[in-house]
């Protein structure tokens, strides 16, 4: 197997449908279900990432297999993965052991019906467990990838974190006030080039120490404002032009996490998480 880039980036999307606001009570009772911006939306996501001739991850709640699952299909027949991110977002470090198998189960199942086999989960709510990665394994899957600083393997599967820097939703998503508080300074919904500053920040790391990033962008936010598409537009057009290997989605990097101990032994975090998985309670 080929090493990948020095540098790698996984280039993520969460969240799909009307399943969080179900899970919030946030989804008004009688209004039928079809029409998420999220799902309006993922046309002219999965057009640019043919142009830029990169390759995603979209973690989806396994809720939408039931209901969007053109729109599941129509992601991987482009060639991205498509893996988990719960049933209907429940926070994952909140359900009991049972309940998490309960949920596995379900998204397994689901995601069958459509022809899908979901690789990984990203835990909703960004935190992990101690039974997660036996889980996991149980149910054949890989990776996970939660809130963290450290790429590793436990129990034959790989943990690909992520960092709060790296998800739009932090900047954007008016439920996260108190992270903004604690990480930005300030409540507020921030500018567009405050995002943009934090991407670019991506193209800046060490090319001499291998290192592993995982960027969240979520579809609802790049319906909502154009400027923030126009960001992920950019990123990703930049992104592009770098090294063959540089952009990978998270089952290929699993796959080099998994065969190659060295690889992972030699990824290097510069950023730490600053306590912030009690940030991520908020969403």
């Amino acid at each position: 197997m080929t090493a990948p880039a020095a540098n790698i980036i996984s280039l993520t999307f969460d969240n799909f449908g009307e399943a969080f606001d179900l899970q919030n009570d946030r989804h008004p009772i009688g209004e039928p279900f079809g029409t998420h911006a999220s799902a309006t939306v993922l046309p002219e996501i999965l057009d640019h990432l043919d142009e830029v001739k990169l390759k995603a991850t979209f973690f989806v709640e396994g809720w939408n297999a039931d209901h969007y699952g053109g729109s599941l299909a129509a992601i991987a027949e482009r060639g991205h993965e498509v893996s988990l991110h719960g049933w209907q977002h429940e926070h994952w470090s909140n359900q009991s052991e049972s309940n998490r198998r309960v949920i596995l189960e379900r998204c397994i199942a689901a995601f069958d019906t459509i022809g899908l086999t979901p690789a990984g989960l990203r835990p909703p709510g960004g935190v992990s467990t101690s039974d997660t990665a036996a889980l996991l394994k149980e149910f054949g899957l890989v990776y996970q990838s939660p809130l963290g600083d450290t790429v590793q393997i436990s129990n034959e599967i790989a943990t690909l974190p992520f960092l709060w820097p790296h998800v739009d939703a932090l900047y954007f998503e008016p439920l996260l006030a108190n992270g903004r508080t604690r990480l930005l300074g300030q409540p507020e919904v921030a500018d567009v080039t405050v995002w943009e500053t934090a991407l670019g920040s991506l193209f800046n790391l060490d090319a001499s120490a291998a290192s592993y990033r995982a960027v969240i962008f979520h579809p609802y936010l790049l319906a909502t404002d154009r400027r923030q598409m126009q960001a992920f537009k950019s990123f990703t057009e930049h992104l592009s032009s770098l090294a063959h290997g540089s952009c990978l989605p998270c089952c290929a990097v699993a796959d080099f996490a998994r065969t190659d101990p060295h690889w992972v032994s030699d990824l290097q975090y510069s950023q730490k998480t600053s306590d912030g998985a009690e940030l991520l309670s908020a969403f």
